[in-house]
């Protein structure tokens, strides 16, 4: 069985990378995967994007300037 956990933290060098926006990239993801209703997840950074797996649902979501730009299922 597969458990899965939401994580508000990012490492430091994600947070550095992102200081002085608004909504760092896993803020922006949270809230819309929150308005989807899920709320077990977990998320990775992967190549230019962000990696959220919940279920059986693998997928990236791509962010700029604050904004979701593209969302790829796997």
């Amino acid at each position: 069985m597969l458990l899965l956990a939401r994580l508000n933290a990012m490492s430091a060098f994600m947070c550095e990378a992102f200081r002085g926006y608004k909504d760092i990239p896993s803020q922006v993801v949270a809230r819309d995967l929150k308005s989807k209703g899920i709320s077990q997840y977990s998320w990775y950074p992967a190549n230019g994007c962000i990696g959220v797996t919940y279920g059986n649902v693998s997928c990236y979501y791509y962010v700029r300037d604050g904004k979701i730009v593209d969302i790829i299922f796997d």
